[in-house]
């Protein structure tokens, strides 16, 4: 877990982040989330505007939470050996718990079909898209992407489709000028 509880105070390290400099976060706690091969999936975080610590606790709280996360997000997985029968109940359970997740997340969670069609637009994304996911549902994800990024885009997702991959997450790498890529 990395815990840090004034971001400012770190002058080498936070002195320029945005988050910190211009997002007033303060105090950041993150569990990374590792799958049972050791993959990292993602961070469980929590940030505050105010510089701040955890108990022993709310760390041992953030670190089940992380765990129950992974463990949901694993059973979502299509395995080759036989699932055990769940309840329906149990099901729409699980589904109800990952769409709660999925929705409360602050990042924009986007999912698109083999047709390049929306398929889940988060609440996020109907913020940050000013559109309700019922009506991005079913639409080109052209649609959400600035006119000037659609050639990368479809090259970036050809080769995406041909490598074997199974997560669309890229990385943002910086020019050496500080602003993104086109």
């Amino acid at each position: 877990m990395v815990i840090v509880p004034d971001t400012l105070e770190d002058k080498a390290k936070f002195a320029t982040c945005p988050l910190a400099t211009h997002g007033g976060v303060r105090f950041y706690a993150g569990m990374p989330s590792i799958s049972q091969e050791g993959y990292v999936l993602g961070t469980l975080c929590a940030m505050d505007s105010i510089p701040r610590g955890l108990t022993p606790g709310q760390m041992d709280g953030t670190r089940k939470l992380a765990h129950q996360a992974v463990s949901l997000v694993e059973l979502r997985r299509p395995r080759s050996e036989p699932a055990i029968p769940a309840s329906p109940e149990a099901g729409r359970d699980l589904d109800q718990l990952l769409e709660r997740i999925v929705n409360s997340a602050m990042d924009v969670i986007i999912t698109i079909d083999g047709r390049y069609r929306v398929v889940l637009f988060n609440r996020a994304a109907e913020q940050i898209f000013g559109c309700p996911a019922a009506e991005a549902s079913g639409q080109p994800i052209e649609n959400f992407i600035p006119q000037r990024f659609h050639r990368r885009f479809r090259e970036y997702i050809e080769g995406f489709a041909v490598s074997g991959r199974t997560s669309l997450s890229p990385s943002i790498r910086r020019s050496s000028q500080g602003r993104e890529p086109d």
